[in-house]
């Protein structure tokens, strides 16, 4: 999926991360999606304005799905993406 390949560049060019997991699950109708790293974090309310998070949204969203974000600065993020079968 283009979002997973989105999350993973914008780890390499931002992040600073050393580690870095991706787990999938299936359930009855959904296929989900963790990725996780232990990167510096940033402000998600401040990162919102930017095209690329907005994007990836729009394009879980657009397939029916949804694509949560946690993070803060110092604290790595973890992506949750959740789309339908």
């Amino acid at each position: 999926l283009r979002i997973v390949q989105e999350i993973f560049t914008n780890m390499l060019k931002h992040s600073k991360a050393t580690e870095v997991s991706l787990v999938l699950a299936r359930g009855p109708n959904y296929v989900g999606v963790q990725i996780r790293d232990n990167g510096v974090g940033f402000d998600l309310d401040k990162s919102r304005l930017g095209r690329g998070l907005k994007n990836m949204s729009q394009r879980a969203a657009t397939l029916g799905g949804s694509l949560q974000i946690e993070t803060q600065p110092g604290s790595g993020a973890v992506h949750h993406l959740k789309l339908p079968l």
